[in-house]
């Protein structure tokens, strides 16, 4: 096996092998692709340095880590350097992608590089590796051969739903009241006018879509106290490059909920590998009182049953509408690896002590100077 280590993501064929090599791993999610990760790196990427390593054998892509290092704190003579994957903090699910087949030899190939690399890094942060990651028992089992110290933890959870049965008995599980109170909103909806959900995979007016979707989103958090996501210059253009390069591969799943030819609200999801993603949503609050969300969301969940869907995948966050519709929940981990310098140790703390900051709002405002100094 040859492995081979750049700082810079290519196009093409690149993309081509990377998308390949999916097909072949029972990990294969929809932000694992190459459209993604690499529109993570081309809007986010600034003031990192990009370690993408890539195993082959025999001209055939068999691994690809997609990672990079990130300088955290450089501050009164003191660098700390973390090795995390790319688009880390603003992607669900991260994971290497490594074909099935050669699994535990593709994995030590790419941590013994990941070891021999390890002064350009003070620590390693992999966050959000889902709990039925098939890569999670084997790095767990040969990161304990390295002679660093490493750390393991329940990061955040995932509702889903298992789709392997009708729609209709699926719904009659959910309860009366869930029942009751759908076709309550829906007959105050239906008073109101012209009702119409649409669903779109593939954007033909990407900045009319996003200009609409922005303005409710920002409105609907306005209403809360809240600062809207697509207030960020960079979150807004990643947003426009997701709509484009997803829909150009039909992998995008928006819907619509509208109102006499008004959206009042919408998801951002995609589908891929057979399984439908939640990932972004928002509504026009004036229409609170019939909860234009719930109503959508009904809809988009039947029609993943109706549609032969595998999966609906709330994504992270067990979020109380989240779990109206679902029991089923799964976990994301996130490991540490740490080397035994101080540089190291004084991440380790940190991490460390990170949890029990929720419990203490003494320990928070502590934290809040550290997270500043630190710059995480």
């Amino acid at each position: 096996m040859e492995i081979c280590c750049t700082d810079e993501f290519a196009n093409g064929t690149a993309r081509d092998a990377w998308n390949g090599m999916l097909t072949q791993t029972a990990n294969a999610h929809a932000q694992l692709t190459y459209e993604w990760l690499s529109t993570c790196w081309e809007v986010f990427g600034r003031n990192q340095r990009l370690s993408l390593m890539t195993v082959s054998e025999g001209g055939k892509t068999t691994g690809i880590a997609p990672l990079a290092v990130a300088t955290i704190m450089d501050k009164a003579g003191c660098r700390l350097r973390k090795l995390a994957f790319v688009g880390d903090g603003l992607t669900d699910y991260h994971d290497l992608l490594v074909a099935d087949a050669r699994r535990e030899e593709v994995l030590r190939v790419l941590l013994e590089r990941i070891v021999k690399e390890k002064d350009h890094w003070d620590a390693i942060h992999f966050r959000n590796i889902r709990g039925d990651s098939l890569n999670l028992p084997i790095l767990r089992r040969l990161l304990k051969e390295t002679p660093f110290t490493v750390m393991e933890r329940i990061n955040i959870r995932s509702p889903y739903i298992s789709i392997d049965g009708s729609w209709t008995d699926y719904y009659t599980t959910l309860g009366k009241n869930v029942r009751s109170d759908v076709r309550r909103r829906q007959n105050g909806l239906d008073k109101m006018g012209k009702v119409e959900f649409t669903r779109l995979h593939e954007v033909a007016d990407v900045a009319g879509t996003l200009s609409t979707i922005k303005a409710i989103h920002v409105k609907c958090r306005q209403a809360r106290g809240e600062t809207s996501w697509y207030a960020d210059e960079r979150r807004y253009r990643f947003v426009s490059l997701i709509l484009q390069r997803f829909g150009a591969r039909r992998w995008l799943d928006m819907v619509f909920l509208r109102l006499n030819d008004r959206i009042i609200a919408y998801y951002l999801g995609f589908r891929y590998n057979n399984v439908v993603y939640f990932w972004n949503t928002g509504y026009d609050p004036e229409f609170s009182e019939v909860s234009p969300g719930k109503l959508l969301l009904h809809y988009w969940i039947a029609e993943a049953f109706a549609g032969g869907y595998r999966e609906f995948d709330f994504m992270v966050g067990e979020e109380p509408y989240k779990l109206q519709w679902t029991s089923q929940a799964r976990p994301n981990y996130e490991l540490f690896v740490f080397k035994n310098t101080a540089r190291s140790r004084l991440l380790r703390c940190y991490y460390r002590g990170k949890p029990l900051l929720a419990k203490s709002p003494h320990l928070r405002r502590m934290a809040a100077g550290i997270k500043s100094w630190i710059g995480q």
